[in-house]
């Protein structure tokens, strides 16, 4: 089931078929390449990561949570937890990064018996963690801003990928997500004001054409380019304001654009964006038996968990009620 040709094979026969799924499929493989200590790595084989392990575990979150598989590598992520509730990338690093509230969605997809303490220290931790706002290149970046260089809020504060640098549009998404699971924190913390600042913070950042790219939204007057992937993280951490004129702005954007994406990994995670802002969902199984017979998610075990995600029916914790404060 792992080799290219098979699975693309089978994507191709599951796009075909009334009965068909690409997410059955896909799931085999993912299993079977698991490594022995229970976590999974970017590729079959390769050593354990905590960024593939968590998808891994989001993508069987979805139906397969009482599988040995799942209690051996939610045992290894809990056993890569720092003792101040962040997540490396990889246990041998040890620095906390912006993995950590993607490990604790994982945990909380699964409801994980016991790890609700790791849960909580890992969005305390999240809360927490802070950019390198008042940072000496940050002083300049705001001098710069000021010089109309770029044009952007600088004293707004999202996530960054490393701590003590630059906020991002995707680990901002994906903090708004993991706090959005835990309304109880709220109450003894500043994850109210953290997470109200994040939302500014992703808008800020918009392109003016809606969307949003990897980058600053304009720079010396010249419009960022959106890209599918960052639009849908920032979509689904915005997803309460779905009728706000921005949100309808970017929605409008990905859904123009959903025919012309090329990667598998964009395209499911447009897909389950689309659907958590109320749009029909649309079958993208051919699309992808194209793409894998390209060589485009070859074993690649990250974005075969996302295309599990994408394509298993029901909720899952990258969408929610839409009144939920």
């Amino acid at each position: 089931m792992g080799h290219p040709a098979v699975l693309a094979a089978s994507l191709n026969s599951a796009a075909n078929s009334a009965d068909g799924s690409a997410a059955d499929v896909c799931r085999p493989f993912l299993l079977q390449s698991q490594n022995p200590d229970g976590g999974w790595g970017y590729h079959p084989g390769a050593s354990s990561a905590v960024e593939p392990t968590a998808w891994a575990l989001l993508a069987l979150s979805k139906s397969d949570t009482e599988i040995p598989e799942v209690e051996r590598a939610t045992g290894w992520l809990l056993g890569c937890q720092n003792r101040d509730g962040s997540w490396p990338s990889r246990p041998e690093t040890l620095d906390g990064c912006w993995l950590t509230p993607l490990a604790g969605l994982a945990l909380v997809a699964l409801k994980a018996r016991g790890a609700e303490t790791a849960v909580r220290n890992a969005a305390e931790w999240t809360c927490q963690s802070h950019t390198g706002q008042r940072h000496w290149k940050m002083w300049l970046a705001r001098f710069l801003s000021r010089r109309r260089v770029v044009a952007q809020d600088l004293s707004l504060e999202g996530w960054s990928w490393t701590l003590g640098t630059s906020s991002w549009v995707e680990p901002t998404a994906i903090a708004l997500i993991f706090l959005q699971q835990l309304p109880s924190l709220e109450k003894s913390s500043n994850a109210l004001s953290r997470r109200q600042m994040g939302e500014s913070f992703l808008y800020d950042r918009m392109c003016p054409g809606g969307g949003w790219s990897m980058g600053n939204p304009k720079i010396y007057g010249i419009e960022g380019i959106a890209q599918a992937g960052v639009t849908a993280w920032a979509l689904l951490a915005l997803q309460k304001n779905r009728q706000r004129e921005e949100n309808q702005r970017s929605t409008a954007w990905l859904e123009a654009n959903f025919d012309s994406i090329a990667g598998p990994s964009s395209l499911a995670l447009a897909r389950i964006a689309l659907e958590a802002v109320g749009r029909i969902p649309v079958s993208i199984e051919s699309r992808l038996a194209i793409q894998f017979a390209a060589g485009k998610f070859l074993n690649n075990i990250l974005t075969v968990s996302q295309v599990i995600f994408a394509l298993e029916p029901g909720p899952d914790v990258l969408r929610w009620i839409p009144d939920r404060p």
